[in-house]
């Protein structure tokens, strides 16, 4: 069981570490709603943290709020906007750009502090550290540890790295895959733990994300269940690091929602005319609306995937190509396209000045007709528009968005999804930490902080700012925040230039 250290204890700065808990969609309206849990309570929360909503980017996705968490900077910097890049008159997956960043990692590996990285979601490969790392879902599966060495260990575990690698059928699968594997990433952190001496530790649960998407709206005793076991796991890592010098960040990449129903954004653009593809049929159209219904009925889905269990059958793959479908018959023409459900649009095979007007059209049309959808310009959020950046970005706090073509409108939702607001709390010491404050930040005030508590230099690039008011005075008093002159691109050769002699190093050894 998880005790608290005794305020009394004497705080050397220069021996600080930090530990960071991301929670995949950790959400203050879930957690407020759990019961009988240790370190989700609210008594446990206000005595021994400071703590508060932590805003996240726009669009609220993993890409690029992950991203910024990590590397202290915004969107327009990082040139991430969401899983999707422009290239050209094409849409494309980012993979390189997500390892073109420089992460909290790189700068503790470059000031010779050891590092400690499980389930990094924001990055394609395992980077190479003064430590060790593990990347996540995101990764490619033959590239997914640093050092090699490490393959050996996870394959012991068996180590499950995403739940959609396994394709469970049914709800009580589902969750079992998730709770093992948060279970194993815990056991894997804390083994590592035992191997190495860290001063900054990362851990990542991805899975908490999979549960509420499918069990925030219908099934709750599910998430209840999830976070049960988390909480236990957080109480093992707690116990295990202690807060005698050690500050634990506890944080979300995004909050959640529970929509009122489902909005075709690529069938609004068609209707109104932003959009051009070949027509759709009328037999697509009806598979759609089936498969749609389908998995949006409780009781329809659960049969279906106890059949499919009992036939020796598995849903994921007709899923996965009904999810191609729409976009290999879609044939896109030109216009305004939503490629994905966060809301970004790209206006494909159109002249730039063109495209700005026609941008301006819909962000007005989109404000006038649909008022339940809030619309973003990229220049409104960033500053300037920028080439591989979407045209439009849109929330909505009642609607979840669609990109199926081949849908009406609106239709029922049974699927939860992600808003602006999640979760950070801070925990240490009385000496080091504010307990009880509650407060604002950004996901990009996490990495400066984090530099802070380690006594680093924080660089002049990063966009977000030390939360001193989440630390004690005296720790303030002996800490002072140093910063060191230096541009993002200047910082991404030297991240580079080290990662490349830490892998030549260690190919000799």
């Amino acid at each position: 069981m998880f005790q608290h250290p005794n305020s009394r204890i004497k705080v050397g700065i220069e021996n600080m570490k930090a530990l960071v808990i991301g929670i995949d969609g950790a959400s203050w309206n879930i957690i407020e709603k759990l019961k009988g849990m240790q370190i989700f309570s609210k008594k446990f929360i206000k005595q021994n943290a400071a703590y508060g909503v932590l805003e996240s980017t726009i669009p609220p996705w993993s890409i690029p709020a992950w991203n910024a968490v990590f590397s202290g900077v915004k969107p327009k910097k990082m040139r991430l906007y969401s899983f999707i890049k422009r290239q050209g008159n094409s849409l494309t997956p980012v993979l390189r750009e997500l390892d073109d960043q420089v992460y909290i990692w790189d700068l503790v590996s470059m000031h010779d502090g050891g590092v400690l990285v499980v389930n990094a979601p924001c990055v394609s490969r395992a980077i190479s550290v003064n430590g060790y790392f593990v990347a996540g879902f995101l990764a490619d599966r033959s590239r997914l540890v640093f050092p090699s060495r490490l393959s050996k260990i996870l394959n012991d575990y068996g180590y499950i790295v995403d739940v959609t690698d396994l394709h469970p059928l049914t709800d009580e699968e589902y969750l079992e895959v998730c709770l093992r594997a948060t279970l194993q990433k815990t056991a894997f952190f804390l083994e590592l733990s035992r191997r190495a001496k860290w001063r900054l530790g990362v851990i990542v649960y991805t899975h908490s994300d999979r549960i509420q998407h499918r069990f925030l709206k219908t099934r709750f005793s599910f998430v209840e269940k999830y976070y049960e076991v988390l909480d236990t796991c957080i109480a093992r890592l707690l116990d295990r690091v202690g807060l005698d010098n050690t500050v634990v960040f506890m944080i979300s990449d995004h909050g959640f929602k529970i929509p009122k129903a489902t909005f075709s954004m690529n069938t609004w653009l068609i209707s109104r005319g932003y959009l051009s593809i070949n027509s759709i049929s009328a037999k697509l159209r009806v598979v759609r609306i089936v498969e749609h219904t389908l998995s949006n009925s409780y009781v329809l889905l659960t049969a279906a995937r106890k059949t499919a269990k009992i036939l020796r059958l598995t849903l994921h793959r007709n899923i996965q190509r009904a999810r191609r479908e729409p976009t290999a018959r879609m044939n896109l023409l030109r216009g305004a396209y939503m490629p994905s459900e966060d809301g970004t649009i790209y206006i494909i095979n159109i002249a730039d000045k063109v495209r700005r007007v026609l941008a301006d059209r819909i962000a007005k049309e989109i404000k006038k007709s649909l008022p339940e959808i809030k619309v973003h310009r990229v220049a409104e959020i960033y500053g300037a528009a920028l080439n591989r950046a979407p045209d439009l970005i849109l929330e909505s706090d009642s609607l979840a968005l669609s990109v199926d073509p081949a849908l009406p409108l609106r239709l029922r939702t049974m699927r939860a999804t992600h808003a602006r607001e999640g979760v950070f709390m801070a925990m240490g010491s009385q000496r080091v930490v504010n307990l009880g404050f509650k407060g604002y930040a950004k996901v990009y005030d996490i990495a400066p902080t984090i530099l802070y508590v380690l006594g680093l230099p924080i660089p002049s690039y990063m966009d977000g700012h030390t939360l001193t008011k989440i630390f004690a005075d005296n720790f303030i008093k002996h800490n002072k925040e140093s910063l060191i002159k230096i541009t993002y691109e200047k910082a991404r050769i030297k991240s580079k230039i080290y990662r490349a002699l830490v892998s030549k190093v260690l190919s000799r050894t």
